[in-house]
């Protein structure tokens, strides 16, 4: 079940190598959750680091929300699996 307690919120719709561009993730914040809302079914990898370093997990599949455990932040992602 989703949970929207939390209201701020940066969409993607393609491989992004840096999260900076989302204000929250450039001040410091964490990331508490992701949700995959894509429409083409393909999953996404996160990763710890810009530049598609350091995998984090497994594959979020297409409708699957994922906590993290909010004391860190994915810095690039990817629709990779």
């Amino acid at each position: 079940m989703q949970d929207n307690s939390y209201s701020e919120m940066c969409k993607w719709k393609d491989p992004v190598p840096s999260w900076f561009n989302c204000s929250w993730v450039a001040d410091g914040k964490f990331t508490y959750a992701v949700y995959n809302n894509g429409i083409s079914g393909a999953g996404v990898t996160m990763y710890r680091e810009v530049g598609y370093v350091s995998a984090i997990g497994g594959c979020v599949s297409r409708h699957e929300f994922v906590r993290l455990a909010n004391n860190y932040s994915p810095h690039s992602s990817k629709w990779d699996c």
